[in-house]
Parts: C-alpha cells; sequence; structure tokens
C-alpha cells in the first residue's frame, strides 16, 4: 500500500508551499516534490538514498538544540 504524506509552509513572501513524499514504481522509489506558487520541482531517489537523507535530516535537527 503506498502512503502520501504532505508537509504545508509558508515562505517569507506569504506564498503557500508543501513537500510530499509518497513510494512509487512498487515501492522500489521514492517521490519527492517540492511545490510553491510559481515551481513545482520533482526528485525521485531509490531506497538507500532515502535513507541517507533521512540519517542526514535527523542529524541537521539534532543540531537545532
Amino acid at each position: 500500500m503506498a502512503v502520501k504524506i504532505r508537509f504545508y509552509g509558508v515562505e517569507p513572501n506569504n506564498r503557500r508551499t508543501f513537500l510530499e513524499c509518497e513510494a512509487i514504481e512498487l515501492n522500489t522509489f521514492i517521490g519527492i516534490r517540492i511545490e510553491n506558487q510559481l515551481n513545482d520541482l520533482p526528485i525521485i531517489i531509490d531506497k538507500p538514498t532515502a535513507i541517507r537523507l533521512s540519517r542526514e535530516l535527523r542529524k541537521q535537527i539534532a543540531l537545532l538544540d
């Protein structure tokens, strides 16, 4: 079963943005899309790259504390 999740935000100029993630192609790849009122920026990464991205996000979040 595929799951799609969106994270919403607002840019400094009050434009709505969102980041959307979903598993695609029989759960072989992860699709990530960043969209605002001007652009739609998709990227597709494989599972090992998604794991590395997840680890890096955790490291960067830990540095915020």
